[in-house]
């Protein structure tokens, strides 16, 4: 049977919605994230799994002899995710809770939140090969959800946004509140200029004037043309080229406003015309600031999101 929700609801005082309409299945042994920025109802939602806290609307679904535990990761601070011994080294939270019986569904909130990067990997593992359990995860970090769990839902605004795997969440977001939890994300102002039965839909943004082709979208994303809509593009799809390529790369020409070495990657931030962008490059050479270059947004990588 696994877990099942349907239509899941909690109010706190009169009109205060923490959870509206949430519909979830989750299968038995799955790792499920539920990611979402502070305030989305992430905590709500497994206390009411595990039963610490009440439903308003809605129903929860399990077998009757499943034992569900609620594990708090950020009620005691850091000292609290360990288990100090003379003799034994010290585990996680994560571990801890993952080493003692009993419990077929454990739901975590905020484990990871504490931990330095090598506790993190220690705690993922845990996760990854633990055996006959359901485990569920909340966190606002993606990339900590990514790591470990199979799918992930995510809570924009009280309501659930999207659910799917880790893959499909960050490249196909269902819509902005879904891309903005996945992952840094340039968004602008755009108005329409081509027809809704355009197969690449054309768009010129709002500042700079720039003409931008889109990925294909469906017709009730486009809107009107007069209507201002969002286009965005993650920082990592933006390229710097000081080659040739095509007009339906979306080239536009662009000052580097700053340049910031991260390790991994490089951001560089960059004003086209007034529109200013955030590209993450491996790399950057022979470029520096006050520079012009001209810049790329591959239309299969700009999405397009109504206001």
């Amino acid at each position: 049977m696994g877990l099942k929700i349907d239509r899941l609801s909690k109010r706190f005082g009169n009109n205060n919605w923490a959870l509206r309409d949430i519909d979830l299945d989750i299968a038995n042994g799955e790792v499920f994230g539920i990611l979402g920025e502070s305030g989305t109802g992430k905590s709500t939602l497994l206390k009411m799994i595990a039963g610490v806290e009440k439903t308003t609307i809605g129903e929860i679904r399990v077998e009757p002899s499943v034992g569900i535990r609620f594990v708090d990761g950020a009620s005691s601070g850091r000292g609290g995710f360990y288990s100090r011994s003379a003799k034994a080294p010290s585990k996680t939270v994560v571990q801890d809770a993952l080493a003692n019986g009993g419990d077929d569904i454990i739901a975590f909130d905020n484990c990871f939140q504490h931990l330095d990067s090598f506790e993190k990997q220690k705690a993922f593992e845990a996760i990854r090969t633990a055996k006959g359990r359901t485990i569920l995860i909340a966190s606002s970090d993606y990339r900590d959800l990514a790591e470990c769990c199979g799918r992930i839902a995510i809570l924009a605004g009280s309501y659930l946004a999207q659910v799917g795997t880790p893959q499909e969440v960050y490249t196909k977001p269902a819509n902005s509140a879904a891309a903005f939890a996945t992952g840094d994300l340039n968004r602008f102002d755009a108005r329409r200029l081509s027809s809704t039965d355009a197969g690449i839909p054309e768009f010129y943004t709002v500042v700079g004037g720039h003409r931008v082709f889109a990925q294909p979208t469906e017709r009730f994303k486009l809107g009107p043309l007069n209507q201002t809509i969002n286009l965005a593009i993650r920082p990592e799809h933006i390229s710097i080229t000081t080659g040739a390529s095509f007009p339906e790369d979306n080239l536009l020409k662009a000052i580097v406003r700053d340049i910031r070495f991260l390790g991994p990657s490089t951001r560089v931030l960059l004003d086209a015309d007034g529109l200013e962008l955030n590209a993450a490059v491996p790399r950057v050479v022979g470029l520096n600031v006050g520079e012009e270059c001209m810049i790329a947004l591959p239309p299969p990588r700009v999405y397009v999101f109504k206001s």
